[in-house]
């Protein structure tokens, strides 16, 4: 009897940790799947950044000026973001993370 509460035992911590296993592999691989769409989507906002400054200084005369109204857009963005961090972004992560744990568990 002690023999078969032991293997129960040792069998349920093996099946634990492949569990935690799977769950952090999908999330490493979620994680990974986002950084790689960020630093795309961040080229991207770069180059056209870049093109609109171009083209704002074409109008004006001075890339000056063109990058000079670039840099107060990105910094009214920054300002908002700052300000909405929480709602936008802190909350938005958590209720993901939660979501992606417990997802998988109504799956099974």
């Amino acid at each position: 009897m002690l023999q078969k509460i032991e293997n129960y035992i040792s069998s349920r911590i093996l099946l634990l940790k492949i569990q935690g296993a799977e769950k952090l592999s999908k999330a490493i691989a979620v994680l990974f799947r986002r950084i790689v769409l960020l630093l795309f989507a961040g080229s991207f906002i770069f180059f056209l950044s870049i093109a609109f400054a171009l083209w704002i200084g074409s109008i004006y005369d001075s890339n000056l000026i063109g990058f000079l109204v670039l840099a107060g857009v990105h910094f009214l963005i920054l300002l908002l973001l700052y300000v909405f961090r929480k709602p936008l972004l802190e909350r938005t992560v958590k209720n993901e993370i939660v979501r992606s744990i417990f997802e998988e568990s109504d799956n099974e």
